[in-house]
């Protein structure tokens, strides 16, 4: 839940950054018991909790040997001078049957997963102007050697959790459509660390 509270103090420049992530916490949390949804901890990326999950998970991965350094290319904006995170960017969708506007990471009219660099027409969110492509360094999951143990639990929980069956397919066609190594990592100062001191140019994890 990080990536949205960074980008309240923009709106709310009078709210210190604090105020704003301890009052979206608070929403969440009270949406959550609405519905009925409970957690062993519901925590926030600030908490030491979720610091400790996040890094054992990251040296067990490191531990199998399921994650690789490769460089990516990333929308830089030279007007706010940083890195956009992928709800940063707003552009259009480039699937050609649908080309309805789209976030960074996905297109909520056709449900395709994207990565900011493919939105047509991209635009930074905060101050409007185009940001320009950049290459950077970072950690990769290699989900192609998780497949098989990917499909097992799919098949497994997808029938003891009741999936819909509109998240059946979507997965379904996920898994179709090939997986490919996904990026873990994101050039901003908030959020969970990189526990690795070669691996600290990486920034932080992205949970």
């Amino acid at each position: 839940m990080a990536p949205p509270p960074k980008r309240r103090p923009w709106r709310r420049s009078a709210r210190p950054r604090r105020s704003v992530k301890c009052r979206y916490h608070a929403i969440h949390n009270e949406v959550y018991k609405w519905f009925n949804i409970k957690f062993d901890k519901f925590g926030r990326t600030s908490s030491p909790e979720q610091t400790e999950v996040c890094h054992a998970i990251f040296h067990k991965l490191m531990e199998n040997n399921w994650l690789t350094e490769n460089t990516m290319q990333q929308l830089y904006c030279d007007t706010c001078q940083k890195f956009l995170a992928d709800r940063l960017v707003e552009g259009t969708c480039p699937n050609k049957v649908c080309n309805a506007s789209a976030r960074g990471d996905q297109c909520e009219t056709c449900s395709t997963l994207l990565n900011p660099t493919e939105l047509i027409d991209p635009k930074c969110k905060v101050c409007k102007n185009t940001p320009r492509i950049r290459d950077t360094d970072h950690l990769f999951l290699e989900l192609p050697l998780l497949r098989d143990k990917l499909v097992n639990y799919i098949n497994e929980t997808s029938v003891a959790g009741l999936w819909s069956q509109n998240a059946i397919q979507a997965t379904n066609a996920w898994l179709k459509e090939g997986l490919k190594p996904r990026c873990i990592t994101r050039d901003l100062k908030w959020g969970v660390p990189v526990p690795h001191e070669k691996c600290v140019y990486y920034g932080i994890l992205y949970t």
